[in-house]
Formats: structure tokens, sequence, C-alpha cells
């Protein structure tokens, strides 16, 4: 599963190098266009890769970020209109004095000046256009989790040009891989979408919006069918060898394999409940999906690390709690996934903004035999 070969938004490193990590890069979900970056060697490199890769029987995965763009990208430019927006401020308090961070003559992009100094996460920023003098504030990517991804642009999926256009990218990008992993798969479910971007009376969604409620009616107008199954559908249609693999929490895994059709879905309860030696309760989760349908079991994707959690030697040790553990990873019905240094127990967390390692480690030769005599086998 390779991370960081789009072409990513200029605007997030420039972000993160003037917030005081002068050697960050852009986020690898904070993209420019679904182009395989220039410096990795473009699509030449690509096809080079995945032919040496394809002799050794690996299949090569790739993200794809469906929820949002980077704050600067090719459809800031070319299509403003597809994102989430007001025509004034939210927030009288707001101001947006910082650096231009567009990289193009035609339009000025500006953060909140709260973003500078950690005074706020603001939910807009600020996108003026040099050619019609418009004004207009974008809202930032947001998951309703915690403060909005200051790098990113929401995008608006009641407009059907949208939906249409990002299906068009999966396309694409089923034509390049395999296997597409889509990052916070969960937040373009309908439920969840309406929560956050055009809450009901009385409910709370991404600060600002409560204004721009719908009704179930109204919003079942805009969007008519869940994004997913329309996925789902137009792969088998026109990619059919592509395997989908949705990164979805919330305990939204069952609703994902049997309403939505995805082929495979992130199955976190299975790093969370056995961190936390949950094993009963991990038990009884077992005991409910075998119930409703064991066929449900082969859906999930197991994992004891992912890019955005703590490495698997921190969360489960290195001695038989994480042998246990890894054991059921690759027995259990399902896809287990094995995190970028597990094998060679790394400590460092995988950066989705690093360009290399920061820490100078060496594999711990204890584990990888371990996994040779444990492990491997069973694979």
């Amino acid at each position: 599963w390779l991370i960081g070969l789009w072409e990513r938004c200029p605007a997030s490193q420039k972000i993160k190098q003037i917030s005081g990590n002068p050697d960050a890069i852009s986020s690898a979900y904070s993209l420019y266009d679904y182009a395989i970056a220039k410096d990795l060697g473009g699509e030449p490199a690509l096809w080079n890769l995945r032919d040496r890769a394809l002799a050794r029987g690996i299949r090569l995965a790739s993200d794809l970020v469906p929820n949002h763009t980077g704050l600067y990208s090719k459809w800031m430019l070319e299509h403003p209109d597809w994102f989430i927006q007001l025509d004034y401020t939210p927030y009288p308090s707001y101001s947006f004095n910082g650096p231009d961070l567009s990289f193009s003559r035609d339009i000025s992009l500006n953060i909140e000046d709260g973003y500078w100094d950690k005074r706020d996460a603001a939910v807009v920023f600020k996108h003026y256009d040099h050619r019609s003098g418009r004004t207009r504030y974008i809202y930032h990517g947001n998951d309703g989790t915690s403060t909005p991804w200051n790098d990113t642009a929401q995008l608006n999926y009641l407009n059907p040009e949208v939906r249409e256009a990002v299906i068009k990218n999966i396309l694409q990008v089923a034509r390049m891989f395999p296997i597409i992993r889509f990052d916070a798969a969960m937040t373009l479910t309908k439920k969840p979408y309406r929560r956050l971007w055009c809450p009901q009376p009385g409910q709370s969604g991404v600060p600002s919006r409560s204004d721009y409620g719908l009704s179930r009616e109204e919003f079942d107008k805009a969007m008519p069918e869940e994004f997913w199954r329309e996925v789902v559908d137009r792969v088998a249609a026109e990619a059919s060898d592509t395997l989908l693999l949705a990164e979805a929490f919330w305990l939204m895994e069952s609703f994902f394999v049997r309403t939505l059709g995805m082929h495979r879905v992130y199955n976190s309860a299975f790093m969370n409940m056995l961190k936390m030696e949950e094993n009963a309760k991990y038990r009884q989760t077992l005991k409910n999906v075998l119930e409703f349908n064991p066929q449900v079991l082969q859906r999930f994707v197991n994992f004891m690390n992912n890019p955005d959690e703590k490495t698997a030697i921190e969360q489960f040790g290195k001695e038989n709690k994480y042998y246990g553990a890894c054991i059921l990873l690759v027995t259990m019905p399902g896809l287990p996934m094995l995190g970028h240094g597990q094998v060679e127990g790394f400590h460092e967390k995988y950066g989705m903004e690093y360009k290399t390692a920061y820490w100078n480690e060496s594999p711990d030769e204890h584990m990888v035999r371990e996994h040779e005599r444990l492990i491997f086998p069973l694979m």
C-alpha cells in the first residue's frame, strides 16, 4: 500500500514549514491532483515498479481521498463552486491577514490568523479571485471528531457534478491500481454527511453550519443515493477487477459490507479491543457477527497499527501479547494488514509529511526471526 504517490498540495508544505517544521513536505492527504508525483518519476516510474512487483507476486494498492482536496488544488483553480462555502465569514472575529498560500496569480488563499498562533481552529479559509473580485469563504475538510484539517478544502457532495467528478477520479485510479483504499470513507455516507454539513434543527454538526440544515426530504432530494453504493456499482461495471477497501469507523463496518457492498472494510475493533485486552468484549463482537452472517468476517481488514495510529510495538509490545495478536491477525478470516515497520519492530510513527525517517532505527533481528518462526509459516 503506497502512500503519498499523488501530486500533493504545495500549500500544505508551506503551512507546515511556517508553523515550525522546516523539513516537512505536504501531507499525503492534502492533494493537488491525481497524477503520479513528478519527483517520484511520474507514471513511467509507476509502470516500472508495477511490472517488477507483479513478477514477484505483489500487487500495489493506492489511496484515494474523496472527502476533500488540498487547500490549493486543480479543482480549487478550475471549480471553486464545488466546495462548501459562504459569501461571508461565519464569525466576526475571524481575520485572514497571514501569508497567501496560493501558487497562482488568479487567486489568493488565506487561512484564519488564529491557526498561525494556535488561538483558533477556524472552520473556513478565505478565497479571493483576482479576475472577478469575488471573495468567498470555503470550509476546511472535517470529519467532526477533532479540529478541521487546515491544509484541505471540503467538497460539496450535494452537488451531482462533484459526485460524478470523484467517481471519474476513482475509475482513473482503478485503471492504475488493482486495489484502492478510501480515506475516511465513513464521512461520505448520507447520515454522517447530513449530520456534519446540513444538521437538522437541534442537532450539532460542523460549527457554523446550523443555519444550513435540511429536512430529510430536502437532503434525500439533493443526495438521492448512497455515494458508495453508486461507486461500487460503477466500478463493477467499468473496472471490475478492482478491490475496494474502505476506512470506516464509528461502528459502520457492517453497514459498508452489507448495505453498500464494499469489498473490504477496516475492522478497528481488532486493534483497539486486543490492545486494551478487552478479550471478552472482542469475543462477543465475533459472536455477534457470526450469528448475523459468518461471511462478513471475510470482508474485514484486521490490523495492529496503521499510519493514523501508534506503532504496533508501542501498542502491543514485542513479547507474547504481540505475537498472540499477530497470530490472530494472520489466521482469522479477513485480510491481514501489516503496518510499516511492524515486522522490524520500528518505534517511529510513520509520518504523512515525512520525506524520510527522523530516527535512525535498525531492524530488531529477534522480532524478524520470531516472525519468520511463528507468523510467516501460517501465511
